[in-house]
Formats: structure tokens, C-alpha cells, sequence
């Protein structure tokens, strides 16, 4: 903690002797050599200060809707949610480089979680990543055809009958979805 450095003949001034974030990536520190006459020489030495401590990333869970297209891709907001209240000993947190893997998703992600790795990057280049989910829904109906095909049907000797796979396909001919349509179900 002691800036000065003395001998018998002499001594040594340093300052500053304490460094904080603000000096990264360098600053000057001025040193005074003094004798015991009172004669004293200055110079000024550049000083390379870096930080080594990884961001702490905070991960929180997300719920998407797929578009009309059956896809979505996550925007800067949802980056910004996923990843709130990151933070860093020396970066601001609205400095810090947020990246997400994956970053879309798509019909065949909708029921489950789906898990995306956060990654927290500070102006160091120190990283850190931590999981989050993605709740993906589509909640997009179907779109039935305006004008369905007429089938025609017969009734069984017990007065009921179930519609076949082909007879649901000509009736749902024209069907749209953004993800599959499940005739079969």
C-alpha cells in the first residue's frame, strides 16, 4: 500500500499506486526518485492494466410464439430478457456482449423447453455463459379451405360410420397451418 521506497541514499515515489477499471487498458504513473541531498529526478512509465474477471451471467426463461410462417427467431429484446441482470466488475451491464445459441426455432420445437446457451462477454473479453429455456408455442389455428369437398357417406347396418383417412384428406384439402396439419388426429 506504500507508495514510497526508501534506502539508506534515497528514495522512491510512485503514483498512483492504486489502479481501478478506468485505467484499462493503460495509464501513466509518475515516478520521483529522491537523495539525501534533496536532488530529485522525475520520470513517467505507461502502465498496462487489464482485467481478468469473467462477466456473472444471469439466465432467465423465455416463452416465444411461432409466426404464421411456423418459425421464429429471437429479437434483441428477447436477448435482453434472457440475459437480464447479467453484470461485470469493470463493463456496464448495456455494454456487455450477449450472444444466444440457438437463436431460432421452429415447429418442431413447440411442447418442450428448448435450452439456448447465454454467453456474457465484457469489454476485457473475459466471457461466461450460463442455460436458459425457451418455451416455443404456436397458437396460430389452422385455416380451413373456404369451400370444402362434398363427400358422400353410408351409413353402416348399426346406423354410424367413421370418416377414413382419405375421405378427412378430401374434405381438408386446402387446409392451411404454419406447422403440420395432423389429419390423423
Amino acid at each position: 500500500e506504500n507508495s514510497t521506497f526508501e534506502a539508506p541514499l534515497w528514495k522512491l515515489n510512485i503514483t498512483p499506486k492504486t489502479f481501478t477499471c478506468a485505467d484499462i487498458p493503460t495509464t501513466t504513473i509518475e515516478l520521483i526518485a529522491s537523495d539525501i541531498l534533496g536532488r530529485t529526478g522525475t520520470c513517467n512509465a505507461t502502465t498496462t492494466v487489464f482485467e481478468s474477471i469473467d462477466p456473472v451471467p444471469v439466465c432467465n426463461n423465455i416463452t416465444v410464439e411461432l409466426d404464421g410462417t411456423g418459425n421464429y427467431t429471437l429479437t434483441p429484446a428477447d436477448i435482453a430478457a434472457l440475459s437480464a441482470g447479467s453484470s461485470d466488475n469493470c463493463t456496464p451491464a448495456g455494454s456487455l456482449i450477449i450472444s444466444v445459441v440457438p437463436t431460432a426455432f421452429d415447429c418442431g420445437d413447440v411442447g418442450l423447453p428448448q435450452n439456448v446457451t447465454v454467453t456474457v462477454e465484457d469489454a476485457s473479453g473475459n466471457e461466461a455463459s450460463c442455460t436458459a429455456e425457451v418455451t416455443v408455442n404456436d397458437s396460430v389455428p389452422p385455416v380451413p379451405p373456404a369451400s370444402p369437398a362434398a363427400i358422400s357417406v353410408d351409413l353402416l347396418p348399426n346406423g354410424t360410420r367413421s370418416l377414413n383417412l382419405t375421405e378427412l384428406q378430401a374434405l381438408a384439402a386446402g387446409t392451411t397451418d404454419n406447422c403440420a396439419v395432423d389429419l390423423a388426429a
